[in-house]
C-alpha cells in the first residue's frame, strides 16, 4: 500500500533467509526504510479568520495583525510564503512572517 511520511516516517522489517539443507540454517537481517517527504500537504492557517479594528487616522507602516499557517510537510516542502489576494494597495504583508501592515492612510469617507 502507499506510504505516507506524515503518518509513518520509518518502517522496520525483519527479513529471514533460510536454506533447504538438513538441518535448515537461517539468518535474520533488519531493514530500516525511511520515507522521504514529498509536497503533498497544503498549508493550513492556524485561525480560519482574523479581525482587526483601527482608527482611520492610523499611520502608514503600523503592524495590524500577523497571520500564521502550518504545513505538515518537512524541509523546503514546509516553507511558507504569504501574499495578499486582490490587494487594493492599502495593505502590505511580509511574505515570511505573515505580518500585515498598513501601506497608506485610510479614509473612512
Amino acid at each position: 500500500k502507499s506510504l505516507d511520511r506524515e503518518s509513518a516516517p520509518l518502517h522496520t522489517l525483519d527479513v529471514t533467509a533460510s536454506d533447504l539443507g538438513s538441518p535448515t540454517l537461517s539468518s535474520v537481517a533488519t531493514v530500516k526504510i525511511t520515507v522521504q517527504d514529498v509536497n503533498d500537504n497544503p498549508p493550513i492557517f492556524v485561525d480560519s479568520s482574523y479581525q482587526v479594528s483601527l482608527s482611520e487616522d492610523t499611520s502608514a507602516g503600523v503592524s495590524l495583525v500577523t497571520v500564521s499557517a502550518e504545513d505538515a510537510d518537512e524541509g523546503s516542502n514546509a516553507d511558507l510564503r504569504f501574499s495578499l489576494v486582490d490587494d487594493n494597495g492599502y495593505f502590505l504583508i511580509d511574505p515570511f512572517t505573515g505580518t500585515i501592515r498598513l501601506a497608506k492612510p485610510l479614509d473612512y469617507e
